[in-house]
């Protein structure tokens, strides 16, 4: 077995993906390797570049895919046997309790959403910890009440047998203790610091009689914890006898400022694995700012990342202010439906034609139309849509009056920067759980934490540690860090 260790902006992926090509080039069929990887978007990147490397198509790699994934295919379930949306909808009305669409998510603690989803995320923490519900439980402290979470425990399983469908984690336990090993001879296991201990025994079972395993990770980014990931495994993989074990010794992304700030949180972090690496050949900048809004965001890829979801709201406002595009967890900050009234209302003047999906969005927003008459399909030409001539038709932002006038002045002010509507944002909103995997020229940091993050730091500062960590070090030139705006923050100084 190898362990190899990946700093940020190392190229783990790509060194792994240098293992397939070593495994090709010594006659091993795509079909018999296996990457692993813990996130969909994850396993489609590695397919992708690896079919695009190596002359080869998806297809050709049928174990390119995420655990679940692998156990769904392996244990030959169908859809029909996995709990979905109006699975947990109807569990809802039975209990009184609101699911978002997937519980799966790992965007955070359950400390916000539905209540539904916060009892599930505890009952998830139990079972991929392998711990009783007690335990997982008093980890939550009052985010959860106790009788309401045995009782959806009780009902889903109940639930789940009268149903004969299995859930999220039934995939990893079912596979875990039944599934047959994976036919490969090389098996790469990436993030392995996101683990679960379910999910590890699932890996045993997959490679079992596989006779290359190389598993990558860097347990300095092991921010998944609260959700049942063992960082504990890993580094205990990497310690065992005849463990190959590998550090990259050199990351891409980070420039020398911003390397020395992440080693000296690192260092904090009481249990991991001791690193000899290097930065990148750039300076970069690391400054304290005194307010979200104090940068200008007008160029460059940008990264507004918070510990918790609560200290967005002023990086939205931050964006809307200065005119410029961004991207939240819940999508880009123009609808789409607004973009598509917006640009054939345009069309429309300049005397074109529009399809009906297209005519429909504008006359959802303009209040002399009725969306219900777009029923015909096929083009509307602007006689059919505009009050007169199309020269004389007032200028989007007049017509469309039904999008807010908060939207449109926002809209307004992006055009007169000289953007487009339709140009892909540059700027990115969201937690730092969210960010994992990302990348940006410039990346601004608060270090503020509500009451509860901050009541897990000062019981476990390992796991705050490597949530910054992870944070600071998504910037290829430039960290902001928000000077605290409120009383409980992470002490960088």
């Amino acid at each position: 077995m190898r362990v190899v260790f990946g700093g940020p902006g190392t190229g783990k992926t790509t060194h792994l993906l240098g293992v397939v090509r070593e495994a090709l080039e010594a006659g091993v069929p795509a079909g018999q390797i296996a990457y692993m990887a813990f996130t969909r978007k994850a396993a489609n990147e590695a397919k992708e570049r690896a079919a695009k490397q190596f002359g080869l198509k998806p297809r050709d790699l049928p174990y390119f895919s995420t655990l679940h994934s692998m156990a769904y295919r392996q244990l030959g379930i169908s859809g029909a046997n996995l709990m979905g949306a109006e699975d947990f909808n109807e569990l809802g009305d039975l209990l009184q309790l609101q699911f978002v669409a997937s519980y799966n998510h790992l965007d955070g603690p359950p400390t916000s959403g539905p209540k539904g989803s916060r009892l599930l995320q505890v009952i998830g923490y139990a079972r991929s910890r392998n711990i009783p519900l007690a335990d997982a439980w008093r980890r939550a402290g009052e985010a959860v009440n106790w009788w309401e979470l045995v009782q959806l425990q009780e009902a889903l399983e109940t639930f789940k047998e009268a149903t004969g469908k299995l859930d999220f984690h039934d995939l990893i336990d079912e596979y875990a203790k039944a599934g047959q090993p994976l036919p490969v001879k090389l098996g790469i296991i990436d993030e392995a610091q996101d683990l679960t201990v379910r999910q590890w025994q699932a890996v045993h079972r997959a490679f079992h009689s596989c006779p290359d395993v190389v598993v990558g990770g860097d347990d300095d980014q092991a921010i998944y914890r609260w959700s049942g990931a063992s960082v504990e495994t890993f580094l205990d993989l990497a310690h065992r006898p005849g463990v190959e074990r590998t550090v990259l010794s050199k990351s891409h992304r980070l420039p020398r400022r911003v390397f020395a700030l992440a080693n000296e949180i690192s260092a904090r972090i009481g249990n991991r694995e001791p690193k000899d690496w290097q930065p990148a050949d750039r300076e970069g900048r690391v400054e304290w700012i005194a307010h979200p809004g104090d940068v200008d965001l007008t160029a460059g890829t940008w990264l507004l990342l918070a510990r918790n979801g609560h200290h967005l709201k002023e990086f939205v406002q931050t964006c809307r202010v200065q005119g410029v595009k961004y991207n939240t967890a819940s999508g880009p900050s123009i609808p789409a439906n607004h973009l598509k009234a917006i640009r054939g209302w345009e069309q429309l003047r300049k005397g074109k034609a529009v399809a009906k999906g297209t005519a429909k969005a504008v006359a959802t927003f303009n209040p002399d139309l009725d969306p219900a008459d777009i029923v015909e399909d096929g083009n509307y030409p602007p006689e059919a849509l505009l009050p007169g001539p199309p020269a004389e038709a007032p200028f989007w932002h007049d017509a469309l009056s039904l999008i807010p006038i908060e939207d449109r002045e926002y809209y307004l002010t992006i055009m007169r920067r000289g953007e487009r509507l339709q140009d892909p944002a540059r700027v990115t909103v969201g937690t730092i759980h969210s960010a994992k995997g990302g990348e940006a020229d410039n990346v601004v940091l608060r270090v503020d934490m509500t009451q509860r993050s901050f009541t897990g730091y000062m019981l476990n500062p390992d796991d705050e540690a490597r949530v910054f960590y992870t944070g600071l070090t998504r910037a290829q030139e430039n960290l902001f860090l928000v000077a605290p705006q409120g009383v409980r923050d992470y002490p960088f100084q």
